[in-house]
């Protein structure tokens, strides 16, 4: 079972719910291994955005409606 939950995907970004107690390394190695990034080159990671907001202006990361033990994350590759 994956740590995180992958909720929206797009080519270039997506977005995660994962528990709280997760590190940042922990989401990242965890997307990367559910998901790697196919884009040449091959080598590219998904990785935190340095975006501070969501594109509704929530910050990053921000609690997850559903569940009070999980925050949200936006990544890009």
């Amino acid at each position: 079972m994956s740590l995180v939950d992958i909720y929206r995907f797009g080519p270039l970004s997506l977005s995660v719910c994962a528990p709280k107690t997760a590190t940042r390394e922990e989401i990242v190695d965890d997307v990367n291994t559910q998901h790697p990034c196919v884009f040449p080159p091959s080598k590219l990671r998904w990785r935190i955005a340095d975006d501070t907001h969501f594109k509704g202006g929530e910050k990053i990361p921000h609690q997850c409606e559903d569940d009070p033990a999980r925050q949200h994350w936006f990544m890009d590759c």
